[in-house]
């Protein structure tokens, strides 16, 4: 057969398998598309075991992208309402989506373990497993409501090998990053298309797997496959005393010194999105509480490339503890607000108790700020009869665990006979190393015709507005001015706040390609305060004009010290508070 034929024969069955998959309703990228999102993860760090405390950070970075990418088929209220099934399903396995991630920083500060960087998602198996796990309802669901099986991939059977060998290292990047095909969710559709049944694997363990040795050095090029767990505004003078408390049990991390830090060692290619404050003068319930961030297992050294076998995905086991919540953000919180639904005070410790459920709608709102909530461990403090608890012991375990900020208070449910129920919160906000509070809290929301989960929901929505304002606001106000950035030729550079730009980037880059086609992302370094993104085809008028756009949640870009000169711009995301109606009369 000459080489003419051979191609018109290979042409010829490409185009039959083509039509093949039209004739049967099928998305030949179903399960392929990919996303790249930017996102951070840390854990304690333990200098006797580096790898570990690796391991577990990059896991928690694995977790944060997972989020997002959950984030992208459901609203901030279908988030709040699936949050348990979305963590007990779809975060305990976060290495089944990871097609590809690369760390592009790593750093040991304030005993914990920080790593920085880019995830490849795998959406159209994400998508797959939502909709099996009815979590998400599918855009393709017949007349009567039901799924098709077809739509949804057998997962793998228990004696397969797991789809990814750790730590494997891929030095051809010609490929581009191939993609793995998809397997199949931890779960099977039952005939009616109504039941999923959760893969069991709490009981079981991942083994540790390796990692890179301390300072060494990471390849630019290269992206691993995924396998490991894993501050801040306005001062009004008031300060917290700091005394020892008898129940903690809070490990020493220990660790080098603040700051140490393993020099970012790639910048990422173009085309990957990244990712106030009321002072009422009365004084906040002085509550407390806090808890050491579960660790999670199993791992990836950072640095190299992996990817996907062949082989079909398969649901990989997971600790018992699981990964630490829905959490977004590597900026911690010590959480230690008591709440009161009916006669009890509760000091939520863990977010399966339904008994915290604003805790649990806090943590839903701060996903867009990249803030995580840490716990009290059960027992460590004791709330009196107000739901008050002690603040001192509060901060000092937040030193201990190496967390900058702490919020104490309160929130209370009054039910009374002819008036419509409401909820209180009162809440202070503490630095932990000086113990100075930096603002205090308080909100009030009518119930009238919502449910208590409801009413929770818009009242942590209430809070974090303002919340989230007095703890970047600190961060600005406390960041030391580092050296401007310097622009190449043809070039412009985006500094934005750290703590702010990943859940809006996206957006932004949006709004610069309508504006400016020929745009080009050359390069993001990030630090430890500030991102530097640079760009080239965009010019200043381009730039200027987003200042005052708003973004989805209502938050408005500010563009400050725009220099034509040196071409460089910093670029602020604010998020105006909306007043709330006080009770009715």
């Amino acid at each position: 057969m000459t080489h003419a034929a051979r191609k018109c024969v290979v042409t010829g069955l490409a185009l039959a398998a083509l039509l093949l998959t039209s004739a049967f309703g099928l998305d030949p990228r179903d399960g392929w598309s990919q996303t790249v999102f930017f996102s951070q993860g840390q854990a304690p760090y333990d200098p006797q075991n580096r790898q570990k405390s690796q391991q577990n950070a990059v896991r928690e970075f694995q977790v944060q992208a997972i989020t997002q990418a959950v984030g992208t088929f459901l609203s901030t209220s279908q988030m709040g309402t699936k949050f348990q099934a979305i963590k007990d399903k779809v975060l305990r396995q976060p290495e089944r989506y990871v097609d590809a991630y690369q760390v592009f920083s790593e750093t040991v500060e304030n005993g914990r373990y920080q790593v920085a960087g880019q995830v490849t998602v795998a959406m159209g198996l994400l998508k797959k497993d939502l909709i099996a796990f009815d979590i998400y309802a599918s855009d393709d669901a017949g007349e009567d409501g039901k799924r098709d099986e077809d739509a949804v991939p057998p997962r793998a059977g228990p004696g397969e090998p797991a789809p990814v060998r750790p730590g494997a290292r891929v030095t051809d990047d010609s490929n581009g990053g191939a993609k793995a095909p998809p397997g199949g969710p931890a779960g099977d559709a039952d005939e009616d298309g109504e039941g999923v049944t959760d893969q069991e694997s709490d009981e079981e363990s991942v083994g540790e797997q390796g990692g890179i040795p301390a300072g060494a050095r990471k390849e630019p090029s290269a992206r691993i496959r995924p396998g490991a767990p894993s501050d801040d505004a306005e001062a009004n003078g008031d300060t917290v005393t700091d005394e020892p408390g008898d129940e903690q049990e809070a490990e020493d991390q220990g660790g080098p010194p603040a700051g140490a830090r393993e020099e970012p060692s790639a910048r990422i290619r173009p085309g990957a999105p990244a990712g106030e404050a009321e002072d009422d003068g009365d004084a906040a319930s002085d509550t407390a509480g806090g808890e050491p961030a579960r660790e999670g297992q199993g791992g990836a050294p950072a640095g190299a490339q992996g990817k996907a076998r062949p082989e079909a995905r398969e649901a990989a086991p997971v600790p018992a503890g699981g990964p630490r919540g829905i959490t977004s953000t590597s900026n911690e919180i010590f959480w230690a607000v008591s709440e009161k639904w009916d006669q009890t005070w509760y000091l939520p410790g863990d977010l399966k108790d339904p008994r915290g459920l604003f805790a649990a709608s806090v943590v839903q709102e701060l996903l867009d700020y990249r803030y995580t909530l840490h716990f009290p461990e059960p027992g460590a403090l004791k709330v009196d009869n107000m739901g008050n608890a002690s603040s001192s012991q509060a901060v000092s375990q937040a030193r201990m665990l190496g967390i900058r900020n702490v919020v104490v208070g309160r929130v209370v449910l009054h039910q009374r006979s002819k008036e419509p129920a409401r909820l209180d919160a009162e809440l202070q906000i503490i630095e932990a190393a000086s113990g100075k509070s930096l603002g205090k809290l308080r909100k009030t929301r009518n119930l009238e015709e919502l449910t208590n989960q409801e009413g929770a929901m818009e009242l942590a929505g209430d809070v974090t507005n303002e919340l989230t304002g007095l703890l970047s606001g600190d961060t600005r106000a406390a960041a030391p001015a580092g050296p401007v950035p310097v622009a190449g030729e043809g070039e412009w550079v985006l500094r934005l706040q750290a703590a702010d730009h990943h859940a809006y980037w996206r957006e932004v880059e949006k709004l610069l390609r309508e504006q400016a086609r020929g745009m080009t992302m050359l390069g993001m370094e990030m630090g430890p305060q500030e991102t530097v993104i640079r760009l080239g085809g965009i010019d200043g008028r381009t730039l200027s004009s987003l200042d005052g756009r708003v973004l989805s949640g209502g938050v408005t870009i500010k563009i400050d010290d725009l220099s034509p000169d040196t071409r460089t711009t910093r670029v602020l995301f604010v998020r105006q508070a909306v007043p709330q109606p006080g009770p009715k009369p």
